[in-house]
Formats: structure tokens, sequence, C-alpha cells
């Protein structure tokens, strides 16, 4: 019975040694600056003293400030709206073709599953965004068509929606067309969400931030060519077996939130174990910031923290 006791204190004695080996040291980190008043687009050279694990920078604007670092709303939303550059290009403008016809429209959706069937955009109540304008090609001279188009979306701040686009075409019959149906494309497609110190917080990344689905309802299945990248949306029936065929693709985003934002992250400036002795930031307006670092000292079960600040005037 002594030995098993023995063995089990033994045991416990080494746990606890491989505990304590993991423990961090408190984090023993300053800094400072003589330049507590500069110019906007001058260097603040920020000095450090210790040599924490980790640093990370939070200089106090609006993308970046540590008080917002728990932060899932905008307070105060004035504005919503979206934008976004629309060309329409290698119109049939003869007859048969596409002449003052609007192709691509936007919509809204407050009761969309999010499952990208046609049988959930089908159940779904759409809202036409009349607003927004759409590319129509009204010159018969000339198959191309490049616009800005913007569209309020105030109405939809207190809801959880869906945005949407669909190309919607006939066949094209005109009789010596050198086109199939039109090229359509959406660039720099941004979400604005203005809050009550004018600053627009802009969501713009198409697969991320949007994450817009393709569904196809005709021709399906499809041999044209729908694709989202982060900066555009191309939409182009294939001219070779599509032609003649009825045209039915809708663009649908993930679920949006008026006023939803993703916490401030910060900038990761040191983490490694080489020291960093200062670091150099610009602001680029005027303004009073509040510039945080945080020093963590990290291993496998333990951490320590201490957080620092200093108030930076930025003048013109």
């Amino acid at each position: 019975m002594k030995l098993k006791q023995m063995i089990c204190l033994s045991l416990l004695v080494g746990c606890l040694a491989s505990c304590q080996r993991d423990n961090v040291d408190d984090v023993k980190f300053g800094v400072s600056t003589e330049q507590l008043t500069v110019k906007a687009g001058e260097p603040v050279r920020f000095v450090f003293d210790g040599n924490p694990d980790y640093i990370t920078f939070y200089p106090g604007t609006k993308e970046c400030a540590y008080a917002n670092r728990h932060r899932t709303e905008i307070d105060n939303l004035q504005d919503l709206k979206v934008s976004t550059t629309i060309t329409q290009n290698y119109t049939e403008t003869g007859e048969g073709g596409f002449l003052d016809k609007q192709l691509l429209t936007a919509y809204v959706s407050t009761d969309f599953s999010g499952v990208y069937t046609q049988e959930a955009i089908d159940a779904a109540t759409w809202t036409e965004v009349t607003d927004m304008e759409m590319p129509k090609v009204t010159d018969k001279a000339n198959p191309n068509i490049n616009i800005q188009s913007e569209a309020d979306l105030m109405a939809y701040k207190d809801n959880d929606f869906y945005l949407a686009f669909q190309y919607k075409a006939g066949p094209n019959t005109a009789a010596k067309s050198s086109y199939g149906h039109p090229r359509i494309q959406l660039k720099l497609l941004t979400l604005h969400k203005i809050d009550s110190d004018g600053h627009d917080y802009q969501m713009m990344d198409a697969i991320n931030e949007w994450g817009f689905n393709v569904v196809t309802i005709e021709p399906n299945p499809s041999e044209g060519n729908y694709t989202v990248r982060e900066s555009s949306i191309n939409m182009q029936p294939k001219k070779e077996t599509e032609k003649l065929k009825d045209i039915n693709v809708w663009i649908i985003s993930k679920q949006l939130n008026g006023s939803s934002i993703a916490p401030d992250l910060g900038m990761p400036i040191k983490s490694t174990n080489a020291r960093l002795p200062y670091y150099d930031f610009r602001y680029s307006e005027p303004g009073t910031y509040k510039a945080t670092f945080v020093a963590t000292n990290a291993k496998m079960w333990d951490a320590s923290q201490a957080v620092r600040e200093l108030t930076i005037e930025v003048t013109e």
C-alpha cells in the first residue's frame, strides 16, 4: 500500500512540475513616444520596453479600435445602400434581339430560406429594388453599356435579408446575329453601412462577405459561364448552344444584416522571440486616436497579457 502511495505521489509531483514549466512569466512591457502630436501622414514612432512573445496593435481608427474588439453591431446606423458598376456587352440590337430590353433585375427577400434551389426561390417573396438602375441598351449602333448604379436599402436596416440578381432573357432570334445573349458583369459590388459620424463601413468581397451563390433555372443544365469572384460577378450564356434558349439565372447572396459588423481584430506586429524595439505608424486623417498595444506571453496552457494605451493627436 505504501508503495502505491509513493508511486501516486511521484506522479502527482511530476505532473505539477510539468504544469509549472508551462506557466508563463508576467508581461513586462511599456510603450512611449516623443510624438504625441503629429501631422497627418507623418510617422509616429512607438518605442517598446520589454520583450513579450506577441504584440497586437490597435491604432484607434474607425476600422481598428481596441474598444470595438467585442463589437458586433453598428450603433446609430444612418444609411444603408448598395452600389456597383454594371456592364452589358455584345447586345444584339437588331430585330429579334435585345434592344430596349432590361435583362437584369435586382431583388431583396426577407423570407428566403437560404436553400439555393428553384423551389426555394419560387417559395420566397422577392421585392424588386426599383431605384437601382439596370443596364438597357437603347442605341442600336452601340451594343455596349457601362453604368454606375446605387440603391437605398434603409428599409431593411432592422431585418435580415438576401440580395439577388436575376438574369432573364428570351432567345436571340435575330436572323444575322454575331452574338448570343449579352454578357453582364457587376464590378465592385459594395454594401455601404454608414454610422452617425458619417463613416462608411464597406462590404465588397462577393465570395467571402456577400456569399453569392448561382442558381441556374433555364437552361438546366447550363453551359454558360456564371462566376463569382471577390471583386466581380460574371454572367455569360454560351452563344454556341444557348443562343436560341430562354435564360433564367439567379445570383443570390447569403443572409445579410444591415447593422452587423465583425469585431475589430487588431494588427499583429510581433509574433516571434526576436526583440521589436519600436514600431512606426502613419495616421492618414486628422483627429484624436487612442493607440492601444496588447502584449502577450503565452504557452500551451497559460497566457498573460498587458494593455498599454497612448492618446495621439493628428493635425492637418
